[in-house]
């Protein structure tokens, strides 16, 4: 896999974080879901980014569309 170059690491920050932490994790192939209120900071349109409401935070909501997302992910 190439290395990223140093302005996409810099633009998505939190993503190139996480997937630094599963390379050196003992499974790097398993799937991952970042929950975060700052989409900016991932590339756009990433399947493994549940976004939510900075206003709300970890809400009813969210917490309903995270288990959907979960279970979905499961059944895989």
């Amino acid at each position: 896999r190439a290395i990223p170059g140093l302005a996409e690491v810099i633009a998505y920050q939190r993503h190139a974080e996480i997937e630094a932490w599963i390379r050196n994790s003992e499974m790097p192939w398993q799937q991952w879901l970042a929950v975060d209120d700052k989409p900016h900071l991932f590339k756009p349109f990433l399947p493994n980014l549940m976004k939510t409401n900075s206003s709300t935070g970890l809400d009813e909501i969210a917490i309903a569309s995270l288990r959907q997302r979960l279970e979905a992910a499961i059944r895989k």
